[in-house]
C-alpha cells in the first residue's frame, strides 16, 4: 500500500471512529398521542411480547425503561415511550410507529415528541451555553405551536441578545420540566430533554432530531461557556451558522432543518 493509501484509510477511519463517537449516544422517546389510551394499547399488543409492554394507566414513567411504556398523559390522551434504545433500534421504533399510524391512531397539535438523551458527560453550563446560540435559528424549524407554550417554553426571551445578560434566568427555566430544552432530569437520570418536536409517526423526523441533538452535545462537550459569554456575537440566527458552529456535515441533517426551515417559515 503507497503511502497516500495508507494515510487515506487512516483518514477514512479516524472519520468513522469520530461519526461512531457522535451517534453512541443512548435514547428513549416519547411520543403522545390523542387517541384513548385502551384503542393505543390495543393495536401495540398485537406487536410487541406481552413481556415487552408495560400499560398501565398512570402519569409516572420509569427512569429505567426496559420496556416500551404506555401511559396516561396530562396534556393530550397517551403517552407511548420506548426503552433505553441506540440509533441502531430505530427499525424497531419504526415498526411501532408504522403500526399506530396503519390503526389510525390520533395525533393533532396537542401531540408532541419528546427526545431524552444521555448527557452525563456534558456540564449543564456547558448545555445551556451552547443551547443559547442556537435557539432562535432552531426555532424556526419548528411549527409556531411548538416554539413557544406552556409545555414546551424557550429559553430566549424577546429582545435578549447578550449572553451574559440572561444566562442565569436562562438555566433557571432550563430546570423546569416543560422547558424546550429541560434539565429537569440531569441530576437524576444524566439525561437532557429536547421537547421541540411536534407529534409524528415518521421514524426520519424522529432519526434526524436525534442525530441533530447528539451533534449539538459533542459541541457543547467541547466549548469554554466562559469565552462564549464574553462574545456578544455568539447568538447565531441562521441555519447555515449553526451548521457551521456545531460542524455537522451529514447532508441528510442539513436537508432536513432546511427544509423544515423553509416549511415552518410563515
Amino acid at each position: 500500500m503507497s503511502k497516500a493509501n495508507f494515510v487515506g484509510v487512516l483518514r477514512s477511519h479516524y472519520k468513522q471512529e469520530i461519526i461512531f463517537m457522535i451517534y453512541s449516544r443512548r435514547f428513549g422517546c416519547e411520543f403522545e398521542f390523542s387517541s384513548p389510551f385502551d384503542d393505543i394499547e390495543k393495536v401495540l399488543k398485537t406487536i410487541i411480547p406481552k413481556n415487552k409492554l408495560k400499560a398501565e394507566k398512570t402519569w409516572y414513567l420509569s427512569s429505567k425503561n426496559k420496556q416500551w411504556h404506555l401511559k396516561t398523559d396530562a396534556t393530550t390522551e397517551s403517552e407511548l415511550a420506548t426503552p433505553i434504545s441506540t440509533l441502531k433500534d430505530l427499525p424497531k421504533i419504526k415498526k411501532i410507529l408504522d403500526a399506530l399510524k396503519e390503526a389510525k391512531i390520533s395525533i393533532t397539535q396537542a401531540d408532541s415528541t419528546h427526545m431524552h438523551i444521555e448527557t452525563k458527560d456534558v456540564p449543564k453550563h456547558n448545555i445551556i451555553t451552547a443551547w443559547i446560540q442556537i435557539e432562535k435559528a432552531i426555532l424556526k424549524c419548528l411549527p409556531k405551536h411548538r416554539r413557544n407554550n406552556t409545555y414546551c417554553q424557550k429559553l430566549i426571551q424577546p429582545h435578549q441578545n447578550d449572553i451574559a445578560r440572561f444566562l442565569m434566568k436562562a438555566e433557571n427555566v432550563a430546570q423546569e420540566h416543560h422547558s424546550i430544552l429541560s434539565l429537569y432530569y440531569y441530576d437524576e437520570r444524566k439525561t437532557i430533554e429536547f421537547r421541540g418536536c411536534e407529534g409524528s409517526y415518521d421514524i426520519k423526523t424522529v432519526e434526524n432530531w436525534l442525530k441533530f441533538y447528539m451533534n449539538f452535545l459533542n459541541y457543547a462537550k467541547k466549548i469554554d461557556p466562559v469565552q462564549i459569554i464574553c462574545d456578544s456575537h455568539q447568538i447565531k440566527t441562521s441555519l447555515i451558522d449553526v451548521m457551521n458552529l456545531l460542524q455537522i456535515k451529514d447532508k441528510h441533517i442539513v436537508d432536513f432543518l432546511d427544509e423544515r426551515g423553509t416549511r415552518f417559515k410563515h
